[in-house]
């Protein structure tokens, strides 16, 4: 990407190159790395997640990275995504030390 000083194109002032990955809003699915698993996926009303540690808060995000949602306290680490519109989604998942645990796709149909 350039900018220029000028209308005519000639005065360049800034000069960099962007990266665009194939990575869903530029967030990395690390549910694998950290054994994540969501189902059923796709869902129409419910989700679960389940993995190695106790999840404290879900973040949800739409794939333009808006916070839609924060669920503190998941029980049984079911998800009601019945408000939520058709389409494709994250799942931020925090731990009770506020660390991110990982960050899941699931889709809701």
């Amino acid at each position: 990407m350039k900018l220029y000083g000028d209308k005519n194109f000639t005065q360049e002032i800034y000069n960099t190159t962007i990266e665009i990955n194939n990575c869903l809003s530029g967030a990395k699915d690390i549910s694998n790395e950290t054994n994540i698993r969501v189902f059923p996926n796709p869902s129409a009303n419910h989700i679960r997640i389940e993995n190695d540690e106790n999840i404290q808060i879900l973040e949800i995000y739409d794939i333009i990275g808006h916070k839609l949602n924060t669920i503190n306290h998941i029980p049984h680490s079911e998800v009601d995504i019945s408000a939520l519109n058709p389409g494709l989604y994250l799942g931020k998942m925090i731990n009770f030390n506020g660390i991110t645990i990982g960050v899941a796709k699931f889709q809701k149909y």
